[in-house]
Order: C-alpha cells, then sequence, then structure tokens
C-alpha cells in the first residue's frame, strides 16, 4: 500500500497586524482618508508624487496610532515558543512600514522572528518574493512552509 509522505512543518512565517499583535490602526479610515478603493500601495504608485506623499504622510499618521497602542496578541508568544521548541523557524513579513515593526521588536519576547521584512524591503504582499526569498534563505521548499495572516487578500495570497 503506497501512503503519500507529507512534507515536515519547518519554518512559519508571520503577519504583522492582528495576527501577532493587535492595535488602534483603523485602516478603513486610513483608505477613506486617502481616498482610496482598492489596496493604497499599489494605487499610490500610479499617483503624482506631490499625491503619493499627501497619501504617505496619511499612511504614517495611522500607522503612529497603531504603534502606539501596539499589544501582543493573546497567546502569540505561547504559538511562537512552541514552535522554537519544535525547531521551526520563524519569520514576519508585513505591510507595515519598519518603524512599526521596531515596536513589535519591543515588545517581542519569543523566539527570534528572523527574517523581519517590511514594505520597503521587497514589494508588498501579496507578491510572494519576500516568501520565497524567505524560503530559499532557510533552505527550505515552499511546502515545508506557511504564512499565517488575517487577510485573504493578502496573506493568503501571499502565502
Amino acid at each position: 500500500m503506497f501512503m503519500a509522505v507529507r512534507p515536515l512543518l519547518r519554518g512559519v512565517v508571520f503577519d504583522m497586524d492582528g495576527t501577532l499583535p493587535e492595535s488602534d490602526l483603523d485602516l478603513a479610515g486610513m483608505y477613506r482618508r486617502a481616498g482610496v478603493t482598492s489596496d493604497i500601495l499599489v494605487e499610490m504608485q500610479s499617483m503624482t508624487p506631490d499625491r503619493q506623499r499627501e497619501v504617505a504622510q496619511i499612511i504614517e499618521e495611522a500607522e503612529e496610532v497603531g504603534r502606539q497602542s501596539l499589544r501582543l496578541m493573546p497567546g502569540a508568544l505561547d504559538v511562537a515558543t512552541w514552535l522554537g521548541r519544535q525547531n521551526i523557524r520563524t519569520a514576519l513579513v508585513t505591510r507595515n512600514c519598519e518603524k512599526s515593526v521596531a515596536a513589535l521588536k519591543e515588545l517581542w519576547r519569543g523566539p527570534p522572528l528572523d527574517p523581519l521584512i517590511t514594505r520597503d524591503d521587497f514589494p508588498a504582499k501579496p507578491d510572494p518574493a519576500a516568501f520565497h526569498a524567505i524560503v530559499d534563505a532557510w533552505g527550505f521548499t515552499p511546502e515545508e512552509c506557511v504564512m499565517v495572516g488575517d487577510s485573504l487578500a493578502n496573506d493568503v495570497e501571499f502565502g
């Protein structure tokens, strides 16, 4: 009898907002203030430089509110600690900025999230470039890794 062998889980890539930490980041309000109805980072690419600066300021203000209210999601450290004990690598990929990742690092007391990737490091999710870079750096296959996030449009597509 032939039994399919399932790949071993060797790596977990986490999203940030709504997955590891929670905050008062108001994404809907940010989109409303920016006058954007689809992906804000994608829409910014087709804006004039002046409009890009305006929208970037709106994003920065919203993310600052999120940073000031950042707190770890209940159980996030427990899950990460368990993964670490199983020798499962963990990383973080976010559409957030470096300042927000730095704020998370201040709270994080779990096993290392390595690498920590922001929207400034790779094309933003759902573009899978960061996922492939992580898997390659770890020396794993994509089938040995999973993405954990809260957004169907960005996280599931990314993974």
